[in-house]
């Protein structure tokens, strides 16, 4: 079972980053209970170290294979975590009301305004 946590938080870690890993959301995707989370991995500090392990695992699987390929794909995986991270926090700062006009030029002016102020 605890495999089972490892990959599913490490899918959602991939996508979504470490704040918002969610025991509740893990345990319905899992389809566990919660104390199965906390039996295997007491908090989620300790999870997400585990995820990390599991992270550099794999990481030097593809180092010490030294296929071009294998680097390309990683730095490619790597970049397009890091937009994800990025959209990530963009889309969090608007939940949490901390955006402060962060893309604010994406948004039309009213009717009738000549010069909106962005």
């Amino acid at each position: 079972m605890k495999d089972k946590w490892i990959e599913t938080g490490y899918k959602q870690f991939a996508l979504f980053g470490p704040k918002l890993l969610n025991v509740n959301k893990l345990s319905n995707e899992v389809g566990v209970s919660r104390a199965s989370f906390y039996h295997h991995f007491g908090d989620m500090d300790v999870f997400i170290q585990e995820l990390l392990i599991v992270h550099w695992k794999i990481v030097t699987e593809f180092n010490e294979r030294g296929n071009p390929v294998n680097v390309f794909f990683l730095i490619f995986i790597n970049f397009w975590l890091t937009i994800l991270s990025l959209f990530n926090s963009i889309c969090n700062s608007f939940i949490t009301g901390t955006y402060q006009n962060t893309i604010c030029c994406l948004s039309k002016p009213m009717k009738g305004r000549q010069n909106p102020s962005y």
